[in-house]
């Protein structure tokens, strides 16, 4: 499962300045800001107190039992504090630290809000919002050289207008402890006036959201801003602590916002500072966090279009980093050499290949064209001129074969029947020694790439090896599946891709698209036993093992089923006659 906030790093790094945050009680509660909850009991202790009562158990069960209904944080305040000005110096002792307090560190930012700060400064976040009263926020950010923007009361709200422009705006939506007209009461917190509401709708619509510490429960009118906006620009993220409460369960399904597990505030937002400082870092093109983005854009229809932009830009990328490495192909063979570029090849491709696999495992079949578009492109650059070295001229293709092959298994894995088929069936690459395209499998395969002659020496020479090109790529490539294909299933899948691979192969041949009938079979060749005397009772797949009839019929892979039969058929005699006479390749 995906930390959800690797796509939230991911998002904060890509978009800078496009999140605000919103923070309640909960974030402040490490520095020892008590939250509502806490607060209310405090209160409920002094009604007591006031009536010449003490009491010894739960607050909450003395208030009910006094006065036959919940305890109501706006009725405490109300009872013990008529006036805004009685409530604002009842509230100060629960906001300011005290001499003892300061020393322990209490009451003062915590390390949620230095790494909040910490966002800030470095242009990922512009915009706070918060419904506490302490300052705790605008300490942390001052102590960082950050004076913020800072909106706290109706008339702030109404002249402000500079959203995008402001360095850093802190919105205490509920008003300063210090100032007289805090919002605290039921009524307060139930109806906005017409100038909160118009800020925070452009807010919460032109802004993502990164939630954290509020419950949603009490804040009616903040809740209902939420509850308005519903063409939001960008995810919401909803950090949570222990059981969600029900008004905020209700806004992440309306939101669709993505849940975030937490232990405390200070860990996540520390978690999400380092994981955002990472990206920036290692920069887009590393392939865990590639893997991770296209996980992301693939999960909403909204972003489309930011995944084609992303791959789009990868392959290009990547041809750039081939095309720059500026191997020779006019020069001898010297296996050293070609070692020495397979592994730079695999390293070039390592990114655009990340992004590849998750595409063609999790995408149902709307990003096809965007799939074998990311094959055909790199296919071109395999042949550049004529070369004295074939092998080299050859490996030229590697890139493009591990992309081909990582996004056939993948798609197979996950039964993609339409990005399998369109890989196999319908991707295309230009041969420029025929000058002409030819099927994908005419060109992508480790027989044609990896073991062209003097190639074929660097790979495995055990006499039971019987196509050293699959041996070799079928180890290479498990690591980068191993999220997709489990290690027990691995060898399987591998197995009937191939089988498939040479099925088209073969079918091209028939069709005459395809001119050499050199059929690259595959490490399946292991599991036919040559002691049979034919191939009928060889350990290799049936039809419906290969690919179900009902996908073969449906998506076309062959005219019908008696055509995919006869090819296997066709293939299950020339395997047999391969394995027990087997042919160094005829490039």
């Amino acid at each position: 499962m995906i930390d959800p906030i690797i796509p939230l790093s991911l998002l904060l790094q890509a978009n800078k300045g496009a999140y605000a945050i919103l923070v309640g009680s909960g974030v402040s509660h490490a520095a020892g800001i008590p939250t509502g909850w806490e607060i209310t009991c405090d209160l409920i202790r002094k009604v007591a107190i006031s009536k010449g009562e003490q009491i010894e158990g739960d607050p909450g069960e003395w208030y009910e039992r006094s006065y036959n209904k919940p305890p109501d944080y706006s009725d405490l305040l109300e009872e013990l504090a008529k006036t805004p000005d009685e409530r604002r110096a009842l509230l100060s002792s629960y906001f300011e630290p005290t001499k003892e307090e300061r020393e322990r560190g209490l009451k003062l930012p915590s390390r949620a809000h230095r790494a909040i700060a910490e966002l800030v400064h470095l242009g990922y976040v512009r915009v706070i919002l918060t419904t506490n009263f302490d300052r705790l926020l605008q300490t942390a950010l001052s102590e960082r050289g950050i004076e913020p923007t800072m909106i706290y009361t109706n008339e702030q709200v109404s002249g402000f207008s500079s959203l995008w422009s402001v360095r850093c705006l802190v919105w205490k939506i509920h008003g300063d402890y210090r100032d007289s007209r805090i919002l605290n009461t039921e009524s307060e917190l139930k109806e906005y006036p017409e100038e909160i509401n118009r800020l925070l709708d452009r807010i919460l619509g032109e802004f993502g959201l990164i939630v954290c510490g509020w419950s949603a429960k009490w804040d009616i009118a903040l809740r209902k801003a939420l509850e308005r906006s519903t063409n939001h620009r960008f995810t919401t993220f909803w950090a949570y602590k222990g059981a969600l409460e029900e008004e905020a369960s209700r806004l992440i399904s309306l939101r669709g916002a993505t849940q975030i597990p937490i232990s405390d505030a200070d860990s996540f937002f520390e978690d999400l500072l380092t994981k955002v400082q990472a990206v920036e870092a290692l920069g887009r093109n590393h392939p865990i966090l590639a893997k991770e983005e296209v996980k992301l854009y693939l999960a909403e229809h909204r972003y489309r279009i930011r995944l084609h932009d992303l791959i789009s830009l990868e392959i290009q990328e990547t041809k750039e980093r081939i095309v720059s490495a500026n191997f020779p192909t006019n020069c001898s063979f010297v296996a050293g050499e070609y070692c020495r570029r397979r592994k730079a090849y695999q390293t070039m491709s390592d990114s655009l290949l990340s992004m590849l696999l998750p595409l063609a495992y999790h995408d149902p079949g709307q990003h096809t064209k965007l799939l074998i578009r990311a094959i055909e492109s790199l296919g071109p650059l395999s042949l550049m001129s004529i070369a004295y070295s074939s092998e080299y001229e050859l490996l030229r293709f590697y890139p493009a074969l591990r992309c081909f092959y990582g996004a056939g298994l993948a798609a197979l894995a996950n039964q993609r029947w339409k990005n399998l088929v369109a890989l196999l069936c319908h991707a295309e690459c230009t041969d420029t020694t025929q000058l002409k395209k030819i099927p994908a499998v005419g060109l992508l395969n480790p027989k044609r790439v990896l073991e062209e002659w003097n190639a074929r020496n660097t790979l495995e020479r055990e006499s039971q090896v019987k196509a050293p090109g699959s041996e070799f790529l079928f180890k290479e490539m498990q690591p980068a599946l191993l999220e997709y294909v489990a290690e027990e299933n691995y060898e399987e899948v591998f197995d009937r891709f191939e089988h498939l691979l040479s099925f088209k192969y073969l079918d091209f041949v028939n069709l005459g698209r395809i001119e050499e009938n050199n059929v690259p079979f595959g490490r399946y060749l292991r599991r036919i036993d040559i002691n049979r005397t034919d191939a009928v009772n060889s350990e290799i797949f049936k039809p419906e093992e290969v690919l179900p009839k009902k996908v073969v019929e449906r998506f076309k892979f062959t005219e019908s089923w008696d055509r995919f039969y006869q090819l296997w058929l066709a293939h299950r005699n020339l395997a047999f006659r391969e394995a027990c006479y087997p042919r160094r390749s005829a490039n």
